[in-house]
């Protein structure tokens, strides 16, 4: 082959290279174009990423924008600038676009308070004049004892329920200005929303999720225990069917898990016996602690918070799910425990060493050692972690069976008749 056919080919080879390479931009933009990123940079694409760019649509930040102005196009400024202000944690900015709401929602707040007083002194009232006019007519047993019993049962008290929201809008993706706010941790302009009734339970149409789970999933204990505290619904959960406790239990966020489950104060404590705040202490009077969930809250794929976290490698995680009686040996749909997922999540080289503390843990905290539905071993999901478990096993049996043994001999030596001197 001729040099100069040689050059020939390769600029038709790098021309072709050209072309493919501005068609695949070309088709980039169009689809741009076409989804419209929602928001300002959807603005500033529809201006200035398009041909026709000043024809082209606009689409707004913020759409379903319901109780914030009678005027449409009022409203959705307001809910513009309200959304923009939740996204950055602009609290002055809030309060002023939201001060309407804020006011209507405490008067109505106190005018409820008032007429629960005026039931509550009403219902003394009528007890006592009940009473007095009983005492003369009475000629049986005391009222006292006929009175109805109600045992204790112990149970845990439902939470607040959330009050009425007064106003909505949500983006184009569905999701509401408080969970945006929760998401990024924005303690202050989560209760800022709060204030002006925003639906606390809200949900994403997209993953179906609340302002609970945005800010488990982030990790903002103190946003979580705000919502809480305000009747978020800790039951809700995403189209994958993780919960709040899931969520937090999978990044490993043990300070949002204290918040969920309550951490017992002690050791040998129960997780359901944890007291709950003092009054005052939050702002709160006590009455309103969130009440605890269920730590084996399962996914979709029947995997508990405790598999999803030993997967993970979150050693802290999985230790206080085991003190709050997490079920150790609780088995998902594929027939895997938390120590088949501890021995898997270490084939990742990062978390290899976190698995098998996490691993070890388990097993040493009375995890079975079985296989899988599908058969397969610990070794054969990882090696190394699965060759220390089962050493870790091999010792314990040793030991029960030392104790067998000597069990067996004081047995039998007892039963040995005593010969005279």
């Amino acid at each position: 082959m001729s040099r100069e056919m040689m050059q020939r080919q390769a600029r038709h080879r790098l021309s072709a290279s050209k072309t493919s390479s501005m068609e695949r931009a070309k088709s980039l933009r169009d689809k741009k174009a076409a989804v419209r990123v929602a928001g300002k940079l959807g603005v500033m694409h529809s201006l200035f990423g398009v041909a026709n760019g000043p024809a082209a649509t606009i689409w707004p930040t913020v759409v379903g924008v319901e109780g914030l102005a009678e005027d449409a196009t009022a409203a959705e400024r307001l809910a513009e600038a309200i959304y923009a202000a939740s996204l950055i944690g602009d609290v002055p900015a809030l309060e002023k676009a939201l001060a309407p709401l804020i006011e209507r929602a405490e008067s109505e707040d106190s005018a409820s308070e008032e007429a629960a007083a005026a039931a509550a002194a009403a219902e003394e009232a009528e007890k006592a004049k009940g009473s007095k006019g009983g005492k003369a007519a009475a000629k049986g047993p005391p009222a006292a004892e006929s009175a109805e019993f109600a045992p204790d049962l112990g149970l845990e008290a439902e939470g607040p329920a959330a009050p009425a929201a007064l106003w909505a809008a949500r983006d184009a993706y569905g999701v509401e200005p408080l969970a945006r706010a929760a998401a990024r941790g924005h303690l202050e302009a989560v209760g800022v929303l709060l204030r002006s009734r925003a639906d606390v339970d809200a949900r994403e149409e997209t993953c179906n999720r609340t302002a609970l789970l945005w800010a488990a999933e982030a990790g903002h204990a103190e946003v979580v225990s705000l919502l809480l505290k305000h009747g978020a619904d800790m039951g809700a959960l995403t189209r994958d069917g993780a919960g709040a406790v899931w969520v937090g239990a999978h990044r490993g966020h043990v300070d949002v898990l204290r918040e969920l489950v309550r951490e017992p104060p002690a050791e040998d404590a129960d997780c359901a016996a944890a007291e709950p705040p003092a009054a005052g202490a939050d702002g709160t009077d006590g009455t309103d602690a969130a009440p605890t969930v269920p730590v084996d809250q399962r996914d979709a794929a029947g995997v508990t918070p405790l598999a999803a976290a030993s997967e993970a490698g979150h050693g802290g995680v999985c230790e206080l799910l085991m003190r709050c009686n997490a079920d150790i040996d609780a088995v998902d749909h594929n027939g895997w425990t938390a120590l088949h997922h501890a021995c898997y999540g270490g084939r990742n080289a990062r978390r290899e060493s976190s698995c098998a503390e996490v691993a070890l843990a388990l097993v040493n905290a009375g995890a079975s050692e079985r296989d899988t539905s599908g058969g397969q071993s610990l070794l054969q999901l990882h090696a190394s972690i699965g060759a220390r478990v089962m050493a870790v096993v091999r010792e314990r049996r040793a030991a029960e069976g030392d104790e067998d043994e000597d069990d067996e001999d004081e047995a039998i030596g007892s039963s040995r008749p005593k010969t005279a001197p």
